[in-house]
């Protein structure tokens, strides 16, 4: 009977250790504030918005409102998987969903600039800090219901008070119909008119970041340590 109830209670611990460990909370970004992109106009010929006259580079700059707040934590190295979402006003939902795409990016380049791991508040905002030269990452983005289907190249970054500066390469898969400089260019003007080269809109952002431990022992074949114990307890008490 001993052995019955070792068995339960070793099975029970090691599902629930399992089930806790499967994700473990790192980042966690709570932020409101104003989103401008400019680069992306090429009706007006070059200009200050877009010296290069190149719709596939773009600048997005986030300012944070003041009252915003992030938590930083330090990476294992394990994987990470992104939850929550980002609501950006009267834009295309395959827009909305790419600041929580590069969330993870966000909190590694906070880190190796200096910003250091616990709750940030806003203010104090962000060391004044920028960072060049190579891509700092690139991140695939496909939206089959709208044909995009492109990859962004962070080459440079720069922040500044309550702000993130993105510099932005684009290289579409599909032709200029299937990037987002082409939907740039279509919203431009669409809400706030006259097309100026400036799309500017207000957003929301709660995004939380999670490791998930590798080489822990996953929870359905930890079922199968307890389920032996309780057919044993079953058994033990028909006998008797």
């Amino acid at each position: 009977m001993k052995r019955v109830y070792r068995s339960l209670v070793a099975g029970a611990a090691l599902t629930l250790f399992a089930m806790a460990s499967q994700a473990a909370p790192l980042h966690q970004f709570n932020w409101t504030g104003t989103l401008k992109i400019t680069g992306f106009d090429i009706t007006s010929g070059s200009n200050f918005l877009n010296p290069d006259n190149n719709l596939f580079t773009t600048r997005m700059e986030w300012t944070i409102d003041n009252g915003s707040s992030s938590t930083l934590g330090t990476p294992s190295g394990a994987p990470t998987v992104v939850s929550g979402a980002l609501t950006l006003s009267s834009v295309p939902a395959q827009i909305s969903s790419l600041p929580v795409t590069i969330i993870t990016n966000i909190a590694d380049f906070l880190l190796s600039s200096g910003v250091p791991a616990g709750p940030i508040n806003f203010p104090p905002s962000f060391p004044v800090a920028s960072a060049s030269g190579a891509s700092l990452f690139t991140v695939p983005i496909v939206d089959a219901g709208s044909g995009l289907d492109t990859s962004l190249n962070f080459t440079y970054i720069e922040t500044g008070p309550n702000s993130l500066i993105y510099d932005v390469t684009e290289t579409p898969s599909m032709g200029s119909v299937g990037s987002l400089g082409f939907l740039f260019n279509n919203l431009d003007g669409s809400v706030s008119p006259p097309k100026d080269g400036i799309i500017q809109r207000g957003f929301v952002l709660n995004a939380t970041v999670e490791e998930v431990p590798t080489g822990d022992v996953p929870a359905p074949a930890t079922l199968l340590l307890v389920a032996p114990g309780l057919l044993g307890l079953f058994l033990r008490r028909s006998r008797a």
